[in-house]
């Protein structure tokens, strides 16, 4: 997981309109959100708060139609385990119930995928119960937050350690050359996990 946090993203993309606030009573997902206001679960970023195991909080931001990595996230944060919060602790860091949080105007360290940071327009949690935002942008809202990849890499997503590589999906196993003379070893990969080669 922390080699492909070497390839972090470049600058966030620039602002393309303004943070608007709207009402979305009653939805607090992805799903419900993009059935009030349009657009694909791409367009959206997920905000989960963490707690370290000194219980300090902390934000993780991915893009709606991704999922935390908490290897890679850990790895980014450099702390050794990180647990989603309780709702008590969601609601003291943003002020609104689970599913409107967002990053803006929060004191809590911010970590952020890439892909969020490429983002120049986003729908996010508004902190405020019943409510989200439009036109979200990472380097606007949340300049200091820390940008790697923390998404969960999935079959087609490109390989951050090498050039043109795409990550598959295969079970069973993988050959792979030996490192004594000519003998080949190797690797199993029983749960499907993505893999670049």
């Amino acid at each position: 997981a922390a080699g492909a946090l070497l390839r972090a993203s470049a600058a966030p993309a620039p602002a393309t309109e303004p943070l608007t606030e709207v009402a979305t009573p009653g939805a607090s997902s992805i799903a419900a959100v993009a059935a009030l206001l349009g657009g694909g679960a791409a367009g959206f970023v997920k905000t989960l708060v963490y707690v370290t195991d000194d219980n300090a909080p902390l934000m993780a931001l991915v893009r709606g139609d991704r999922a935390v990595d908490e290897d890679k996230l850990c790895a980014l944060a450099k702390v050794a385990r990180v647990r989603l919060a309780a709702d008590a602790v969601v609601r003291e860091v943003t002020g609104a119930e689970v599913g409107f949080a967002g990053a803006q105007g929060r004191r809590i360290p911010v970590f952020a995928d890439g892909e969020v940071a490429a983002l120049a327009s986003a729908v996010t949690g508004a902190n405020r119960t019943d409510h989200h935002v439009r036109g979200f942008n990472l380097g606007r809202e949340v300049p200091g937050a820390r940008i790697g990849e923390l998404r969960r890499t999935l079959a087609g997503d490109a390989c951050g350690r090498c050039d043109g590589g795409h990550y598959r999906v295969a079970r069973g196993w993988r050959q792979i050359p030996g490192p004594i003379g000519n003998a080949d070893i190797g690797r199993i990969d029983m749960r499907g996990e993505p893999f670049c080669g």
